[in-house]
């Protein structure tokens, strides 16, 4: 079922029908290059990683994991998130963040990705403020942010220390 919908893609929740894309994802280095707080490179870690999600939206059903697709011909582009900062449902913020096969790097989605979230949740959850990190070295993630409107605000210690920025819903 489509969740979400932008101007080329369609969003459907992370589920056992899309578990292989993402696990293709998380076995290609260059896509995981920074994430550093957690292994990567083995089935094993996409499976706890896929694991982590699914529990996490059954506590927490209208928010997650949320994979995308291209509307013309269903192409798998890659991987949004909207959930609590570090998957952690007793903090208090919100976060919005994006992966991508390197195949797609460089053509905007995730721009459009992380867009559409943020709409969904100012617009339809009725968040007032959204969180993004980037890994002090990804520059690439934090235009990504920036273009989306969040502004860098300082460090957090989340995921091995990040770069930690902000949008608010005005």
């Amino acid at each position: 079922m489509i969740i979400l919908q932008s101007k080329r893609l369609n969003f459907y929740k992370l589920s056992q029908n899309t578990f292989e894309e993402l696990c293709q994802m998380e076995l290609d280095p260059e896509v995981m290059k920074y994430y550093t707080s957690r292994p990567t490179g083995k089935r094993e870690y996409a499976v706890n990683s896929f694991n982590r999600y699914m529990e996490y939206m059954d506590l927490h059903p209208k928010l997650g994991a949320f994979m995308a697709f291209t509307k013309d011909s269903e192409e798998f582009v890659g991987l949004g998130v909207l959930m609590h900062l570090a998957l952690d449902p007793n903090e208090n913020r919100y976060e919005v963040g994006y992966r991508l096969p390197t195949k797609n790097w460089g053509k905007g989605f995730a721009t459009e990705i992380a867009n559409a979230l943020l709409n969904y949740g100012f617009e339809t959850l009725g968040l007032t403020e959204i969180y993004g990190t980037t890994n002090p070295e990804n520059s690439i993630s934090e235009r990504v942010l920036t273009k989306c409107g969040l502004k860098k605000i300082g460090t957090t210690p989340e995921y091995g220390g990040s770069n930690l920025f902000k949008i608010t819903k005005s």
